[in-house]
């Protein structure tokens, strides 16, 4: 299936409704169907069906709400500029830390659950951080700083919670 074919797919059956009722529906506001073409060009892009599906989802739930389209357009961004590495460290900084009782999560813990981001590590939390889906708590430290100690954001739990809907594995499409 091409991706802008999957995105708009996706995008249907997470608001409920056909395909071709949800382009009659953004067609109506101007707003929802600039919106539209931009996320769907940014699809058609992707290398990545979770991406396709990510966009789609954020989409749908941004444009439901007038008050979310800003935050709809926010997520998109970050969103575009992140690869398959960047969701697998999105997923475990979204579960249970089993070292922290707080949910925070250290460089030592993300590449214990997960070695292959071992290399990588520094260059993508600092992209999540930099787009806005991570924060360091180690920040305001006053005893000293102890190399990273991360939580999700607000932007970060609602992009997992879209993942973690989609119900398939990252490897997947």
């Amino acid at each position: 299936m091409m991706n802008v074919e999957r995105f708009t797919q996706t995008a249907a059956a997470e608001a409920g409704m056909s395909a071709e009722s949800l382009l009659k529906q953004i067609a109506g506001d101007p707003r929802e169907l600039e919106l539209f073409a931009q996320v769907a060009e940014v699809a058609s892009r992707s290398l990545d069906g979770w991406k396709v599906d990510l966009l789609a989802r954020i989409f749908v739930h941004g444009t439901q709400d007038e008050d979310k389209v800003d935050g709809a357009v926010l997520a998109f961004d970050a969103v575009r500029q992140l690869e398959r590495p960047h969701l697998r460290l999105l997923k475990i900084l979204a579960s249970e830390n089993p070292n922290s009782r707080d949910g925070r999560w250290s460089e030592k813990s993300v590449v214990a659950a997960d070695p292959g981001l071992t290399e990588g590590y520094d260059a993508l939390i600092s992209k999540l951080g930099s787009v806005g889906m991570v924060i360091d708590t180690d920040v305001d430290a006053v005893m000293g700083y102890s190399g990273g100690s991360w939580k999700l954001t607000s932007l970060g739990r609602r992009c997992a919670g879209y993942l973690a809907k989609r119900g398939t594995a990252l490897g997947e499409g």
